[in-house]
């Protein structure tokens, strides 16, 4: 009776906050390093000049009351509603707030995002583990040791890396429970929604180990049930995840759809190897990048230097664990699957040194992620389902006093296990080792075993559940030795180490010269130029560079500036401000120097195609960029400048206009959306120093018109006699269909749920 009522003090769901609770208590204590304001993980160089830049984008734009699809600063105004990398639906990055105004604040901003993402991590774990049917104590371990965990901690500076895995094991835990055939519409509805967080938050490397898992668990299962003879239980299932794949891809269609069709018409780099286009199959050589040597592998049980972008370090305690669910003998399904892929994750981290990078580099997908190391996020997460099962095992055996057992299997183990790390630690002090916590560890697994069968001798009533948390502790112990949750200071930044506030002051001085952005700005001399146009973009002024990866393809080609040049084509592309450091005695032809602010030089273009122009009178015709270069070399950029393409038909008065008596006013100008009120004598044509692209549509008097390509690369259209609104609207067709393909989707959401209701009353 008794035993009863203490079974009762608490529901299920009471305990399953409370392990929810012990997992943010955990995440608080292991991460207290990062809670203050004066730290951040993404002082990383993508971080601070990339994804940072580009949430500041993303934020002006919310704030302006339009949806961010491109950024009209770096590159001559690059799309962002294809970007891979993030997107501004993702609701965990908060792009609509005011975070992200300077550099200090999107770096702060990106840390704390970073740092909930960890714990959103750990909790869906732990839904995973609960799914998998482990004991709530097997449950915190896995989830703290993958969401704490080494290769979390070498993934921390990556915010749009973190965020995606975050929702893996949710959708993980609902695919699973669709595999198994569970009747409950929780696991379609953690299926669909983990896997549409996940490519809302990047359609990226994580949405590929998605699909890899996806394909594993799916054949794993479909042996299991061939073997149990249930074909039936087969087709259900596998119905029942092409429909959840309909639905996810509904409605994650705006963060993918464009990626995927966009990405031919993309150029990426890839370190020291030439740059890749659009499909094109990146050279073998690239495919190893970050690989793992032979001795490398040793990593695993001892700790050493890791690599970039993962890590193998998980201990011996945690193998240890995962070992014991594998050697259980009444192993599931879902163990034999996580060996497997353990053991694929891991040999493929190894690249071409064992050989399956051979094989990764044919795989559709696969084939995309260039770094082997990359792979070691699905080892440790393999392996910390396998721990947790593991600490089930070891209770099972406890309880039941399986003695012979734990001698032959788990003692042999350990033992092996214990001798092994400390080979590896004294054998790869070369590589770092750090041998007191190898010795530690080692030491720690030996007692474990030696209070493990001791405890399986007594008659205690809790043995199970001591050894368990004996075994859970020791884990979390291992953790703390040497994983350190330490990020860098904030006076780390490269913004601020790399003479970023002086670069940030003069971008500031050329913003008040133009404080209208009619212009843009260009980097020399000794100015990293990627960098220097991020920052720019902050004070929302114009440049020719990015550190975009990818980038379009076309745009880069035509508008990204490498160096000094003998023509005129930057001012025709409007770049009327120079900054230059280290460049004394250096001339710049067209360019004049104004003044300089620390050590960074300031010059100004006498003449420079401003962001709009009305030209009733042609130049000339071109055909192809570098004949219109060619032709417009001598030109008087002040009087404007109107070369057309062969065959295009435009009207203007023969003798020119017999008075130039033209009106232009600016109505409206946001990122997406521009309109000028045009009055005019005489035919004319309206010309937007914006990159010309498919996305540009205009309107006369909301009518639509016909987009001209222009000198080269720009935007025009023409007008007749007369006064005249003229729009430029920025709305790519790809774009537009994911919105509709989405609305389906939430439709056919909103209908199921309104079904499985109805159901559940009648």
């Amino acid at each position: 009776m008794s035993n009863d009522l203490n079974n009762d003090l608490l529901s299920d769901r009471q305990k399953n906050i409370l392990a929810i609770v012990s997992l943010a208590i955990l995440w608080f204590y292991l991460l207290f390093n990062a809670q203050g304001s004066d730290q951040s993980f993404a002082l990383y160089m993508d971080n601070e000049f990339f994804i940072g830049p580009v949430l500041s984008s993303m934020s002006a734009a919310f704030d302006g009351g339009e949806w961010p699809l491109r950024m009209t600063t770096a590159l001559g105004g690059v799309p962002i509603y294809n970007l891979a990398q993030l997107s501004p639906f993702y609701p965990l990055y908060f792009a609509p707030l005011p975070l992200f105004a300077t550099p200090i604040d999107a770096a702060i901003s990106m840390h704390w995002i970073t740092v909930l993402h960890i714990l959103l991590f750990a909790i869906n774990m732990f839904i995973l583990l609960r799914v998998l049917g482990t004991s709530r104590l097997g449950a915190v371990t896995g989830a703290t040791f993958v969401a704490f965990g080494a290769n979390s901690l070498s993934y921390a500076a990556w915010v749009q890396i973190v965020a995606p895995y975050a929702w893996f094991p949710l959708y993980l835990a609902g695919l699973i429970g669709v595999l198994e055939n569970r009747l409950s519409v929780k696991y379609p509805s953690m299926a669909i929604g983990g896997i549409v967080l996940l490519v809302l938050a990047s359609p990226a490397q994580p949405l590929i180990h998605a699909v890899l898992v996806t394909c594993a668990l799916g054949i794993f299962r479909w042996w299991h049930n061939r073997a149990n003879a249930m074909p039936h239980a087969t087709r259900s299932s596998f119905l029942k995840l092409l429909s959840i794949a309909i639905v996810a891809f509904l409605l994650a269609a705006p963060a993918i759809l464009p990626v995927v069709i966009e990405f031919k018409d993309m150029i990426r780099w890839i370190g020291p190897y030439p740059a890749v286009a659009g499909h094109d199959q990146i050279p073998f050589e690239a495919f190893l990048i970050d690989q793992l040597s032979i001795a490398e592998l040793g990593g695993v049980l001892v700790k050493i230097s890791q690599k970039a972008v993962g890590s193998q370090f998980i201990g011996p305690i945690a193998l240890s664990l995962a070992l014991f669910a594998l050697t259980a003998r009444s192993r599931s399904w879902i163990a034999t699957a996580m060996v497997a892929i353990a053991v694929y994750a891991l040999i493929s981290s190894a690249g071409s040194n064992l050989g399956l990078a051979y094989v990764n580099y044919v795989l559709p997908l696969v084939n995309k992620i260039r770094e082997p190391s990359r792979f070691l996020f699905l080892f440790q997460l393999a392996i910390g389902i396998l721990a947790a099962l593991g600490i089930d095992e070891l209770r099972r055996i406890v309880v039941n006093k399986q003695l012979s057992l734990m001698w032959r299997r788990q003692g042999m183990l350990v033992v092996a296990i214990a001798l092994v790390t400390l080979t590896l630690a004294f054998g790869l002090r070369d590589h770092g080792t750090e041998v007191i916590s190898a010795l530690i560890a080692s030491v720690l697994l030996i007692v474990l075993l030696v209070i493990s069968i001791f405890v399986a001798r007594t008659s205690w009533r809790f043995r199970g559940e001591l050894i368990g948390l004996s075994w859970s502790t020791a884990v979390l112990v291992i953790l703390a030795i040497n994983v350190s949750w330490v990020p860098p200071p904030i006076a780390a930044s490269h913004y601020l180490d790399n003479d970023g506030i002086a670069l940030d002051m003069a971008i500031s001085r050329v913003a008040e010269l133009d404080p209208r952005h009619e212009y843009r700005l260009i980097f020399e001399g000794s100015i990293d130029k990627q960098m220097a146009a991020m920052l720019a973009s902050y004070k929302g002024v114009r440049t020719l560079n990015s550190y975009f990866n990818p980038a379009p393809l076309r745009q880069f080609q035509d508008l990204y500036h490498h160096g000094p040049r003998t023509d005129n084509y930057l001012q025709v592309l409007g770049a009327r401000y120079l900054i230059c450091r280290d460049c004394a005695g250096v001339k710049y032809r067209g360019f004049e120097f104004i003044e300089s602010i620390h050590g960074y030089d300031i010059y100004e273009a006498s003449d420079a195609l401003p962001y709009i122009q009305l030209l009733q009178q042609l130049d000339g015709r071109f055909d192809g960029l570098p004949d219109f270069i060619a032709k417009t070399v001598g030109h008087d950029l002040n009087q404007g400048l109107l070369f057309v393409e062969p065959g295009t038909a435009i009207t203007l008065d023969e003798k020119g206009p017999e008075t130039s008596d033209c009106i232009v006013r600016n109505d409206i100008r946001k990122k997406n959306r521009i309109r000028y009120l045009v009055s005019c004598g005489s035919p004319s044509v309206l010309i937007l120093n914006e990159f010309y692209a498919d996305p540009w549509r205009v309107t006369i008097n909301g009518v639509k018109s016909n987009a001209l390509r222009v000198n080269g690369n720009q935007i025009g259209v023409q007008l007749g006699r007369g006064g005249q609104v003229v729009e430029f609207t920025y709305r790519p067709w790809t774009f537009s269909l994911s919105i509709v393909l989405a609305v389906i989707g939430i439709a056919l959401v909103l209908l199921w749920a309104l079904r499985t209701k109805y159901e559940e009353r009648y």
